[in-house]
């Protein structure tokens, strides 16, 4: 029921009008609408106004119950939602401003996340996730979920386990310290195999690599590996360079060393690559590529027999970490646990993540990626001034798309960022003569279009 006091129109038509049995507005000639309503029985007051001019609406509700004050407005031209509320009882506000920013990122990592992440965190502040001890059943519960749907999403094997370490680098770390008494092989695509390798000499290990020609198909037939080499890293889809490496290359290096285990950087290439997990023997990546989250949690996938080979690394004195050796973290993965006090709210919003993509459709991911990946390099091939720094068609990225660009790389990103798109520069000494772009889930068909539309207008 509501209750309406209705004053007289007066000729200037600024008086409370009256619009129906339910409420009134004021109108204020060709500028405001003001409607307001008090509901009986709660004593609460509702205030609505919409400015004509402008288009804007302004909402704002006292509860007499509790004395909070909500706030709501909308700009129409652009778009923006802004929340404030005033809690009576801490004399605190809130204030939430909605997508300031309207840019769409295709940088490589950090990209653009995923819209659905700011529905998590804000439930997550409503459970108080923030708040959980890693040892409370409710942790267990969000880690179970998360186990559940990357096994779902990716088709991980059960001999398989899954821990959350806090980045891709210290996956690598481990990986080292845990497999390797004296010798590594890694093979080289670009700078982050490259730093496989740095973090393997780091830890004391002899080391021996095979460089990848980027500008030719990568024969795995020509690899040597030594027989005194206890793990082979491979970077399947490096960042820096673009160059991947497909998994009917990495089985032919398999079958010809199937004594050797294999650790895969995923990075880049998650979800949208499948990955053959009988051919490996670890995988891992960083959750703000592939997976559109904020940064600051890596996934390590690493099958039973690590274990056995960090224990032994153990009982001959050599140094396999401390909290973050592969016995411990499988213990703890078991009971749905991690090791020390991990990310929480980065490990529950992959966990709500990997169920919405999984419901999605790995398949449908799959072939958005390969649409737009040619759209892409479609585009570079159109536009007159940019084409792929990675020449051999079977190991071009879907994912990471680097390009050679024969105009101003500083004047072509800021052409793209005055437009409403930001892109990476060439890694390190490439920024000054390549750009690389992000194509992952969370880019949109739609922002894809428009980006290949701004790459041809620049070029025009």
């Amino acid at each position: 029921m509501v209750e309406c006091k209705l004053p007289k129109l007066d000729a200037a038509g600024s008086s409370p009008v009256f619009r129906s049995k339910d409420f009134f507005y004021t109108a204020i000639p060709a500028k405001l609408i003001l409607f307001a309503y008090r509901l009986v029985g709660s004593g609460n007051l509702f205030f609505l106004c919409h400015s004509r001019e402008s288009g804007n609406l302004f909402f704002l509700c006292h509860s007499r119950e509790s004395g909070n004050l909500f706030f709501l407005c909308h700009s129409r031209e652009s778009r923006n939602l802004f929340f404030l509320c005033h809690s009576r009882e801490s004399g605190n506000p809130f204030c939430l401003n909605s997508m300031p920013n309207t840019k769409k990122y295709f940088t490589v990592g950090p990209t653009e996340v995923f819209p659905q992440i700011y529905e998590y965190i804000q439930t997550a502040r409503e459970e108080k996730i923030f708040s959980i001890s890693h040892r409370s059943p409710e942790f267990s519960s969000i880690y179970k979920n998360a186990d559940k749907y990357l096994r779902q999403l990716l088709n991980i094997p059960d001999n398989f386990h899954i821990a959350f370490l806090s980045s891709a680098t210290e996956c690598m770390e481990r990986i080292i310290e845990n497999t390797v008494e004296k010798e590594s092989f890694h093979i080289i695509n670009g700078f982050f195999a490259r730093r496989f390798r740095e973090i393997s000499e780091q830890c004391s290990k002899q080391t021996n690599e095979y460089k990848i020609n980027l500008h030719s198909k990568f024969e795995p037939y020509e690899l040597e590996i030594p027989g005194t080499a206890e793990l082979i890293t491979i970077t399947h889809n490096d960042t820096s360079s673009g160059h991947a490496i497909e998994m009917p290359q990495i089985k032919v290096i398999k079958e010809k060393y199937p004594n050797i285990p294999i650790a895969l950087d995923a990075t880049t290439s998650v979800p949208y690559y499948e990955i053959d997990f009988q051919i490996i023997d670890a995988a891992f990546y960083s959750v703000q590529k592939g997976f559109g989250m904020p940064p600051g949690l890596g996934v390590l996938i690493f099958k039973n027999t690590f274990i056995e080979k960090s224990k032994y690394l153990s009982a001959n004195n050599f140094n396999r970490g401390t909290f973050f050796n592969f016995e411990r973290l499988a213990e703890n993965a078991l009971k749905f646990q991690a090791t020390v006090t991990p990310n929480i709210p980065a490990i529950y919003i992959l966990s709500r993540l990997s169920e919405y993509l999984y419901n999605y459709g790995i398949d449908t991911i799959r072939k958005e990626t390969e649409l737009k990946s040619k759209l892409l390099y479609d585009t570079f091939e159109k536009s007159g001034y940019l084409r792929p720094y990675i020449e051999s068609v079977e190991n071009l990225s879907k994912t990471t798309l680097v390009a050679v660009s024969d105009k101003d790389v500083d004047e072509l990103c800021g052409y793209l960022r005055n437009n409403g798109i930001e892109i990476s520069r060439g890694y390190r000494e490439k920024k000054d003569d390549q750009i690389r772009i992000a194509n992952f889930p969370t880019q949109s068909i739609l922002a894809t279009e428009k980006l290949c539309e701004l790459i041809l207008s620049y070029g025009r």
